[in-house]
């Protein structure tokens, strides 16, 4: 059995100088269910009336109007039919395949009655379907004048629905704001004026525009605004909650904060996060906010700022160069804060960070140039090639030119290579891993100033052979060298001149670099020389104490010879009178005399030396 499974009415009108009434005519015919392909004879009539259960209801107004031999394709066909101007009134159409009627008979809308606007004798007040002229702005419209939305389909299904609405503001002045809706028929706009649903939706996944005054859903599908002025421009289950908030799209987001933005899958503002930006990446799980006023990313890959491809989470990429200005540098953290304004925080998650732990790495063009890491026991280590601690010092005017490796005469708060009237001798830093007392840091501030080295091992310019654990003196040539000076050689007079110790040998009778370990306590140097010295009095002190020791001897034993003498000098007196009786009283022989006299010479003797 035929029948006429689709009829689809294009009515499209051939304008011509004259306005006609054809319509041109599409529809499908079916054999058994299957597309009819072939020529078939049809047969068109069109009646006022129809009733599905009751094929003789209503009655003829135009036709019957037969075409012959209608090609049909895959069940297609089309053909040019000129009922006259009968579409004032309701109308069907009725179809006649040879002679099988079809049934039920198809009801002519829109574009058939608009034949009504070519035949009418004023085309003033009808729209034409091809445009209308002389037009009067404010006056010539299309649409309602009763409190009606007004509805626009295709295919017989509502594709737009204007309906009025009105908003009162604060001061209670109501303003007509009719709600905007299109897409799927099941789009709804509830308790909102001048809302917009601008299309998408689908039977049991619709777009909502719910208590939200000026609120917009753009499109996609399980969308939703549900407060004044929020936006949802598309995507799939998204929700902009709060006031002025924001949803560009993607899937299953929320944005309930008031001036919230939520953006790619699974990014959830809460309701209490007003301000909170949050942008969330493919990853399927819910990435929460935590505050107001927040701007969170989650970005597997990276964020790159200035670079397509990130090496890190964060990767920040420019070419920028020029002094030391804010505004030549690739990122700036600035604290506002006139008062406790913390600018930077670097955390690990490691209980005692070590060498590791890395808190910042410092990088050149194709390797690692320093290091701020932990030490294993709390604390951080500053790691570099750079080798001591300096600051800057002001060149004395008029000085000789100053190159690094120097030793320099300090006077005051200046220096010069005039090193003998000097209150101290120091040394000019070759790479010092931290400057202090920076005059400035733009181009040309630290014109005038040479870093002076304060502590750590620095080459020294020396003239002539060093050993390693020389002290360096100033060579006193006022040409920026030192010499080596032995430590058991060092004077006092030299401790104040003292610029380090020398850490390698220099064979060479000419200039050389020596490594030197400066800034050693003057306290050490001068307790070295002042040990040198007490050794030297603890010497001479034992010295003396052993000879007053000799002394004592020597007296005692001088005690006993003047005792002996005092025996002998008596004896010599009894010895003498003896002699003298006996020079008296007896003859003396020539022999006797000879024993005489050396007796008394021998008396004479030791009476001389009893007086010493």
């Amino acid at each position: 059995m035929r029948h006429l499974l689709v009829l689809v009415l294009l009515a499209l009108f051939a304008v011509h100088a004259v306005a006609n009434s054809t319509i041109t005519y599409q529809g499908q015919l079916q054999d058994n269910g299957q597309p009819f392909d072939g020529q078939a004879d049809l047969t068109f009539e069109l009646f006022d009336d129809f009733d599905p259960d009751d094929s003789n209801v209503g009655n003829s107004v135009a036709g019957p109007i037969s075409v012959n031999d209608v090609d049909i394709s895959d069940g297609l066909f089309q053909v040019e039919l000129d009922f006259g101007a009968v579409y004032q009134q309701p109308v069907w159409i009725e179809i006649t395949v040879g002679t099988d009627t079809l049934h039920p008979r198809q009801r002519l809308t829109s574009a058939p009655v608009a034949v009504q606007a070519l035949n009418v004798s004023n085309t003033a007040g009808a729209w034409m379907l091809g445009g209308n002229t002389g037009t009067s702005s404010g006056f010539d419209f299309i649409g309602t004048t009763d409190d009606e939305p007004l509805h626009i389909r295709v295919a017989d299904s509502r594709v737009l629905r204007i309906e009025p609405a009105e908003w009162e503001n604060e001061t209670g002045q109501v303003y007509f704001t009719p709600n905007w809706i299109a897409g799927s028929v099941r789009n709804e706009v509830t308790l909102s004026s001048g809302a917009t649903i601008a299309g998408g939706g689908r039977f049991g996944s619709y777009n909502l525009a719910s208590g939200a005054n000026f609120g917009t859903v753009g499109g996609g599908q399980a969308n939703a605004v549900m407060d004044s002025h929020a936006t949802v421009a598309g995507g799939n289950s998204n929700v902009a909650g709060g006031k002025s908030s924001s949803v560009p799209g993607g899937h299953d987001n929320y944005a309930g904060g008031d001036f919230s933005f939520a953006a790619g899958h699974h990014a959830k503002i809460d309701e209490a996060h007003n301000g909170t930006f949050l942008w969330a990446d493919s990853t399927d799980a819910d990435f929460s906010s935590t505050g107001p006023d927040q701007f969170l990313i989650r970005a597997g890959g990276g964020v790159g700022i200035g670079t397509d491809s990130p090496r890190n989470q964060l990767d920040v990429v420019r070419n920028k160069s020029g002094s030391s200005a804010n505004a030549n540098h690739v990122m700036v953290v600035d604290n506002t804060a006139t008062s406790q304004g913390n600018v930077l925080g670097l955390r690990t998650n490691a209980t005692t960070p070590g060498a590791t732990e890395n808190f910042i790495t410092f990088k050149a063009a194709s390797s690692n140039v320093g290091a701020i890491e932990g030490d294993g026991s709390g604390g951080i280590t500053l790691s570099s090639g750079s080798a001591d601690f300096a600051e800057y010092l002001r060149v004395a005017d008029g000085a000789a030119d100053i190159q690094p490796a120097d030793v320099v005469g300090v006077v005051g708060d200046t220096v010069s290579l005039q090193t003998a009237q000097a209150d101290r001798a120091m040394v000019v830093s070759t790479r010092p891993i931290m400057t202090g007392n920076d005059p400035g840091l733009e181009a040309g501030d630290r014109d005038g100033h040479v870093p002076v080295a304060f502590l750590g091992q620095v080459p020294v310019r020396v003239s002539g052979p060093v050993n390693a654990g020389d002290y360096l003196v100033p060579s006193g040539l006022d040409d920026g060298t030192g010499i080596g000076i032995p430590p058991d050689e060092l004077t006092a007079n030299q401790l104040p001149q003292v610029v380090g110790r020398a850490l390698e040998d220099a064979r060479t009778e000419s200039h050389a670099l020596v490594k030197t370990l400066v800034g050693l306590p003057q306290a050490a140097i001068t307790a070295s020389v002042i040990e040198r010295r007490d050794l030297r009095l603890d010497q001479l002190e034992s010295r003396v104490t052993e000879q007053g020791q000799q002394l004592v001897r020597l007296h005692e034993v001088n005690a006993k010879l003047h005792h002996e003498l005092d025996r002998l000098a008596s004896r010599n007196a009894e010895l003498r009178e003896t002699v003298r009786s006996l020079v008296g009283t007896h003859e003396q022989s020539p022999k006797l005399k000879q024993r005489i006299a050396k007796l008394e010479a021998i008396l004479l003797e030791q009476s001389e030396l009893a007086k010493h």
